[in-house]
């Protein structure tokens, strides 16, 4: 969400952010909802599917699996926004790396 703001503190003045993106399925895309933040509630940050009815509004749809969280290193592509799962591997312990 910072990135999206840059330096305006927008946070500090809304009770609720909600954000909404095309997500990439194969060759389709579908509309994805999050909830950012909304005072005084705890939120997961989970990306829910919706879709949009016409002249009903919106519809979050049911998620069908729950989605066990995976460790990022499970996944390649995280920065350019295109994650690809790995084989589930754990990475190599680094050596003789100093500590900071």
């Amino acid at each position: 969400m910072n990135s999206m703001m840059g330096d305006f503190a927008m946070s500090s003045l809304v009770d609720n952010i909600i954000l909404m993106n095309w997500i990439e399925l194969g060759d389709s895309f579908r509309l994805g909802l999050t909830v950012g933040k909304m005072r005084a509630n705890p939120v997961d940050r989970i990306t829910h599917e919706c879709e949009i009815v016409d002249g009903k509004g919106m519809r979050v749809l049911p998620r069908a699996l729950p989605v066990p969280k995976q460790p990022f290193f499970t996944y390649g592509g995280l920065v350019s926004r295109a994650p690809e799962r790995r084989s589930v591997r754990r990475p190599q312990q680094l050596k003789d790396v100093p500590s900071l």
